[in-house]
């Protein structure tokens, strides 16, 4: 099926640089599949979606364990002209009324690859890209191999993806359907707009994987946002903080100390929990006599008054020792 324009119908499209090499896949077989009908099994296709194409398998019908044969439609070959690009591959079951039901989604970045190789390979389906799932969705066995025709000048394009001069891909599909599923295919679900607690912690436990830090600042910042540990008021106050800062920015320089403030106190609270080491919170009595300077003090002692002396240590055997000694 021609999902895009070809270029009889749209030559403005096809101005594209140089091809760096061929890549091929094929969809071989899946398994595990959500079932998405309710009186019958999945009508399931494949949609292949890289750089500024995109391609769809046969629909097998009524297919609990969907297997691609070489009768079907199911290998592509794509001509990568970037190097950094990303080939998504997405299951869907076709339904004749409605919106395509998508079933799961996979991702292989083109930089992992090694030239020359054929990969056969199961991979996990997935839906939205912060999280992994290894078997919630099923997966889906995929043969590709990539050949470059010239390392330099696959190594040469780089600097053009690191400095963002390159255009986004534009894929002009004819049907509102195709445009749907390819949006899955590469980015996921769309984003829900309301807020979820479950999305903010995949967000920070993805934000520690990339940065790496993992202190105790930075747990307590993750306690603290996720109303985790007991501290459902320190987060309410900082929750109700930053709502106060977006409706009057002019407050936003003060987010900062106070910010700091209540991870000081998160981070004694947890230090409290699981050092036994760490003293309890001083009283503010002792905090101001601490700050204090060490007066001397207000009555000189007697004059005249001679201390008693000392008793003298006795010696090994356990005598006393006389004066004479």
């Amino acid at each position: 099926r021609s999902l895009l324009p070809t270029r009889e119908e749209s030559p403005e499209l096809f101005f594209l640089p140089p091809a760096l090499g061929e890549l091929r896949v094929e969809v071989l077989e899946a398994e595990g599949l959500k079932k998405s009908d309710t009186f019958s099994e999945n009508d399931v296709f494949a949609l292949v979606v890289f750089e500024g194409a995109a391609a769809v398998s046969s629909v097998l019908d009524n297919a609990a364990h969907p297997r691609w044969t070489p009768r079907h439609a199911r290998a592509f070959k794509f001509s990568p002209r970037r190097p950094h690009s990303r080939l998504c591959v997405a299951l869907f079951d076709e339904d004749m009324v409605g919106d395509d039901d998508p079933l799961g989604r996979a991702e292989i970045p083109l930089a992992a690859l090694h030239p020359l190789t054929e990969y056969d390979v199961w991979m996990p389906l997935q839906k939205a890209p912060y999280t992994l799932h290894m078997r919630k969705y099923g997966r889906v066995r995929l043969r590709f191999s990539i050949q470059w025709y010239s390392e330099t000048d696959r190594l040469l394009r780089y600097p053009a993806a690191l400095s963002g001069s390159e255009p986004p891909h534009v894929l002009p599909f004819k049907q509102r359907r195709w445009s749907e599923a390819a949006s899955f295919a590469a980015n996921g679900p769309p984003l829900d707009k309301n807020f979820k607690m479950s999305v903010c912690v995949a967000r920070f436990n993805e934000l520690y994987e990339v940065v790496g830090v993992t202190s105790l600042a930075t747990h307590a910042l993750k306690s603290l946002v996720c109303y985790r540990d007991g501290n459902v008021l320190s987060s309410a106050l900082v929750g109700l903080l930053w709502q106060l800062c977006c409706v009057r920015p002019n407050l936003l320089p003060s987010c900062g100390p106070l910010l700091l403030l209540a991870i000081l106190s998160v981070k004694h609270a947890h230090s409290r929990a699981y050092m036994p080491g760490v003293m309890q919170t001083p009283s503010a009595w002792r905090i101001m006599r601490g700050m204090l300077p060490q007066l001397p003090p207000v009555l000189p002692p007697p004059r005249g008054k001679r201390l008693p002396p000392l008793a003298r240590p006795a010696d090994d055997s356990g005598d006393e020792l006389s004066d004479e000694d």
